[in-house]
């Protein structure tokens, strides 16, 4: 498998609420609770592409996501985990799914959420995406009249690799400023919150909080 910007193109673990393991380059994500949501399969006409790599052998639940976790336990100051809140400039509805070697990331702009999972290197100090993808989702027929819906722009995923360090300031307002001196911006880790903020290169502005470990 193969991350930009979040939601709006402009924009890849869960310990006890999603189970996921890597396998090679490939990574299968479990959600827990509900799956309602309409499974994801990359690469296989649905609107995902990674760029002509191994395909993704599993099915990531991008609806379960949005259910309650299968746990609530939410260790502090750290990133690995399920994080829940709203990004980009429509605050549109996002989890973002952090472990060491993957992150996913979902957007729910309407009935169906979407999402991607991408290969990252995720520690403690910096998110480093390691590979390219995208998603645009298609066109749905509107009704009888033979028409098409219009496909929200914060709805589009994209991710290429880049590097976000997490932000030096003890502050939010300190780390707000900061971010604005960086190429990719900074994220701001305070226990159970996690901020983007100027960052274009993940999923935009953005204020999450940890659902669970």
């Amino acid at each position: 498998m193969r991350l930009l910007t979040v939601g709006f193109v402009a924009v890849p673990l869960l310990l006890g609420v999603a189970a996921c393991t890597a396998q090679g380059s490939s990574t299968t994500v479990t959600g827990p609770g509900s799956t309602s949501g309409a499974p994801v399969f990359p690469g296989t006409g649905d609107g995902t592409t990674d760029g002509g790599t191994t395909q993704d052998p599993g099915v990531t639940d991008y609806a379960a996501l949005f259910g309650p976790p299968a746990s609530t336990d939410a260790t502090p100051n750290s990133l690995n985990g399920l994080w829940a809140g709203t990004s980009g400039y429509s605050n549109v509805d996002t989890r973002l799914v952090f472990a060491g070697n993957s992150i996913v990331l979902a957007l729910k702009c309407d009935a169906d959420p979407i999402g991607i999972n991408v290969v990252a290197r995720v520690t403690s100090s910096s998110i480093k995406t390691l590979e390219s993808k995208s998603y645009v989702p298609q066109k749905k027929p509107a009704g009888t009249s033979g028409g098409t819906t219009t496909v929200s722009s914060s709805c589009s995923l994209g991710v290429v690799p880049f590097e976000i360090p997490r932000c030096t300031s003890t502050t939010d307002s300190d780390a707000n400023y900061e971010s604005t001196m960086l190429a990719n911006g900074c994220f701001f880790l305070s226990g159970t919150s996690l901020t983007f903020y100027n960052s274009e290169t993940l999923v935009g502005p953005a204020k999450l909080t940890k659902l669970s470990d």
